[in-house]
């Protein structure tokens, strides 16, 4: 006895160390102890200096599970420290819950989102009944449920505005797009306090929200967040403004038309479509030119809503785009400007210009070019050699092999494969050379054309080499 009396004396001495983590080991022995003996010490503790010290009074206490422990836990609940209020919620919540309901309910109003949760948690596992809107929307979003809040209406306002202090950024973007959906005053001023927060996240969602809400109060502070370094809140900020219809943003938005981001330069080529920039015209003309493709969509389109007839010039030479879906909507867009464009001035001062691309090594431009001059009514270019060839009255095999000759040297892949197949058909034993030369074709599907012609032409394989290479491509059809 003695023994345990010399103990626990120096064991509260050290209660009195000025290091609080002396005095949190301290109290971690006197849990060995016998708990009336320490009751009254761990009473004084609670109200230590250091937040720690009673954080480990609080797991003590946890320990013991004795009525002389609630006053404590109690107390403990209302303390100046975020973290011993949570640890004295849970506690409490170990016990018979119900007794401790009053605090519970008032601990879902705590400053702390993570006291508020404790609190909404412990009332959920009891099982408790919120008695108006007011306190189920607190609750709800007390437990982070922000979609059950907002049925409450504008009754989730208040704690939704709370937990804008979150610290967690997906937290107060997810109150933030709960807040934009209801009907409260507020809502506008919420949203426009949230362009100045920290998260990207959470300033796109105050911008997306704005734009739903069309409230002209947004546009300067949109036209601010145009300059973001981030591409993303750029995308939406012109995204917001664009749907605004408000002439003050044109000309802010405009500046962004070389912006370094594709997808920034595209929503403000379709926003000053959407505003109907007309003396925007000519840079947005520009930008058909651009190096990517959504982007020269995005142009075609934005012209077509100016509605203004000076655009068709702009819009013409993009009939010839290497780009399937930038002639597409380029032909959409001059049908619905101008029906008869074809006999425009614009059009037909394109067409040298479509007669020089018939010879472009792109086939597809080649084929649009074709395609385009067809649509004005002209006459295509025909290749002098093949001219020559056609236009002589020659036998008409011999005239055959000779084009189809000419053509195992075009740039386009599919017509190569196509001459070399054809070779092939017509049996003419004066073509192997040429045939034999394909087999080196940077393209496969002409290589093995060539083989297959080859094959039917009975030719021989000069050495092993050249015959395990013919027999391989043979394997590969």
């Amino acid at each position: 006895m003695q023994e345990y009396t010399q103990m626990l004396w120096w064991k509260l001495l050290k209660l009195k160390s000025k290091d609080p983590k002396i005095r949190q080991l301290a109290i971690e022995q006197l849990a060995q102890c016998d708990y009336n003996d320490v009751i009254e010490h761990l009473k004084l503790l609670s109200k230590d200096s250091d937040s720690e010290v009673r954080c480990k009074v609080v797991e003590i206490l946890s320990k013991h599970q004795e009525p002389k422990s609630v006053p404590i836990l109690v107390s403990l609940a209302r303390d100046t420290s975020e973290k011993v209020r949570e640890l004295s919620l849970a506690v409490l919540a170990s016990y018979d819950g119900r007794k401790f309901q009053d605090i519970f309910i008032s601990s879902l109003k705590d400053s702390s989102a993570n006291v508020r949760w404790r609190a909404a948690k412990a009332l959920d596992d009891l099982g408790w009944i919120p008695s108006s809107d007011s306190e189920k929307a607190v609750k709800f979003v007390a437990l982070g449920e922000y979609e059950k809040a907002i049925e409450c209406g504008n009754a989730a306002m208040e704690p939704l505005l709370a937990a804008l202090k979150e610290n967690v950024y997906y937290k107060r973007q997810s109150a933030l797009e709960a807040i934009s959906r209801l009907s409260d005053a507020r809502v506008p001023k919420a949203l426009l306090s949230a362009l100045n927060d920290e998260d990207v996240g959470v300033r796109s969602t105050a911008i997306d929200a704005l734009a739903r809400l069309g409230d002209t109060r947004a546009v300067d502070p949109l036209i601010k967040a145009l300059k973001s370094t981030d591409a993303n809140v750029r995308v939406r900020a012109v995204d917001a403004l664009g749907k605004m219809d408000d002439v003050r943003a044109i000309e802010p938005i405009s500046q962004l038309l070389r912006d370094p981001s594709w997808e920034v330069r595209q929503t403000t080529v379709n926003a000053l479509g959407n505003l109907k920039a007309i003396k925007m015209i000519e840079p947005i003309a520009a930008l058909l030119k651009d190096c990517d493709p959504e982007v020269k969509e995005a142009s075609v389109k934005a012209l077509q809503k100016m509605g203004d007839l000076r655009v068709v010039e702009h819009l013409v030479p993009m009939i010839i785009d290497p780009h399937d879906n930038v002639r597409k909507l380029t032909y959409k867009a001059l049908s619905k400007l101008d029906p008869e464009w074809q006999k425009s001035e614009s059009a037909r001062k394109v067409i040298p210009e479509l007669k020089n691309s018939c010879k472009h090594h792109d086939h597809k431009i080649r084929q649009a070019a074709a395609n385009a001059l067809t649509e004005l009514g002209e006459d295509l270019p025909i290749n002098q050699t093949l001219a020559s060839l056609i236009e002589k009255p020659k036998n008409n095999k011999r005239t055959a092999y000779d084009v189809l000759l000419i053509l195992l040297d075009d740039a386009d892949p599919a017509l190569r494969m196509a001459a070399a197949e054809g070779l092939g058909r017509l049996a003419d034993k004066r073509a192997e050379p040429k045939l034999e030369s394909m087999l080196m074709d940077l393209n496969s599907w002409v290589r093995r054309a060539a083989a297959r012609s080859l094959s039917n032409l009975d030719w021989h394989p000069e050495d092993e080499i050249q015959k395990a290479r013919i027999s391989q491509l043979l394997d590969e059809q």
